[in-house]
């Protein structure tokens, strides 16, 4: 257990010590901890690395060696920026993630992790099959044997490649020296990454809280203990906390925080950090996809209304994590139209600013500013809710049934275990 509490201690500093540098660099203002953003830049620069090893079903190797050279950046960062990171450390408010750790710690410890009414057994061997593999995702999940791929979406989650290697890392000692006992898998995902997330998940509601404008201090503090207890302590965030999923509405939560920094703040630089925390969504879960579709075409509603300049680069920039994961998606079923995509969108941003394709450009930047509230507002979910209806009716599909959301959620466990 001490060798997981360590490695999750050193890679937090990292990650605060990644994120004080990108928003130094910036020049974003830091507000509260950074730890958040920096592991979610780690784990989106890790995301977009792996994509050979996963294409090409590589051997563990080349999953070692593109998240040391990762983590050596984020060890390089820190060390510069070392002083700002003792002082987030300093903060008051660095007692309270301190508190949340133990409480997890102590809940955790009373609770067990549900193997037969949940997919953590499904999980749990996606991390351990692929530790010291000769061949990446070379098995499948359903039997546990090593005869092939498993299902497509879940071939590019990046989470599960790096907590693999942070399993591996924990049990340096036992795989290179054969010096220590072995950390089973199971114990290494459930306590070392759910406490990682718990931190990190305390530390951006700490961050969201206190951007919020609240002057009394009374109000302020009984939202942040009521956003920590509803975000972080029911049981799905406390025994599934290592779950990609889980991680999954972290990225979610970050980069919907930085889209209002963005806004209120008028930080322009914002667009690049949204580039590898995309990336990192579309790592912890294939369904980011769609969730990070959403929130990003809110953005584009917003700078095309606002009437922002450069909005249709700007936004053909943010999405270039979401076209790799797509193009690596389609490359199972479909490789030449895969290429195509890839090709298409390079050939797009790198001949942007060049006649005639510039000119093509700026025609529909116009047109899309111009019409902005009818494309957005009216035409585009018009499209999606005509289309998903006839899909419904012609096709026999897994969406989800129109009644559901007429459903009392109020008598599921998820809704009623909260600890307050």
């Amino acid at each position: 257990m001490k060798r997981i509490i360590l490695a999750v201690i050193i890679l937090l500093l990292i990650s605060e010590g990644t994120g004080c540098t990108l928003l130094k660099k910036l020049n974003i203002g830091r507000k509260g901890f950074a730890a958040p953003l920096g592991f979610m830049v780690l784990l989106g620069c890790m995301q977009l690395l792996y994509y050979p090893a996963q294409l090409f079903n590589l051997s563990f190797t080349w999953i070692i060696i593109p998240s040391a050279v990762v983590l050596a950046a984020g060890c390089a960062c820190t060390l510069l920026n070392i002083r700002d990171v003792f002082r987030s450390l300093k903060s008051k408010n660095t007692l309270i993630l301190l508190g949340c750790a133990c409480f997890f710690l102590f809940v955790f410890s009373r609770m067990y992790v549900d193997m037969d009414y949940s997919d953590t057994a499904t999980y749990l061997n996606y991390v351990a099959f692929n530790i010291n593999a000769p061949k990446l995702n070379w098995y499948d999940l359903g039997n546990g044997l090593r005869n092939g791929e498993w299902n497509v979406y879940y071939l590019f989650q990046g989470y599960f490649h790096f907590a693999s290697f942070f399993c591996w890392l924990v049990n340096i000692p036992y795989y290179l020296l054969s010096a220590e006992s072995m950390i089973p898998v199971t114990v290494v995902c459930v306590w070392g990454l759910g406490l990682l997330y718990q931190v990190l998940s305390g530390a951006l509601i700490i961050n969201v809280a206190g951007d919020l404008p609240f002057r009394n201090r009374y109000i302020r503090g009984a939202v942040l203990l009521f956003l920590l207890l509803y975000s972080n302590f029911f049981y799905w965030d406390v025994t599934f906390a290592f779950y990609g999923n889980t991680y999954r509405g972290l990225y979610i939560m970050l980069s919907v925080y930085m889209i209002y920094r963005w806004m209120k703040e008028d930080c322009e630089n914002m667009k690049y950090l949204l580039i590898p925390v995309t990336a990192a969504g579309l790592a912890c879960s294939s369904s980011s996809l769609f969730m990070g579709f959403s929130v990003l075409y809110s953005l584009a509603a917003w700078l095309f209304v606002s009437k922002r300049k450069n909005a249709l680069h700007d936004m053909a920039l943010i999405i270039m994590s979401m076209v790799f994961y797509v193009c690596a998606f389609v490359s199972r079923p479909h490789t030449v139209l895969a290429a195509a995509i890839l090709i298409f969108y390079i050939l797009v941003m790198v001949f942007w600013h060049r006649s005639p394709l510039s000119g093509i450009m700026n025609a529909v930047e116009r047109f899309l500013t111009k019409y902005a509230k009818e494309v957005f507002f009216i035409a585009v979910p018009a499209v999606f809710v005509i289309g998903s209806f006839v899909i419904h009716l012609t096709e026999d599909t897994f969406f989800t049934k129109y009644a559901y959301y007429l459903h009392d959620f109020r008598h599921l466990d998820m809704i009623t275990d909260y600890l307050f």
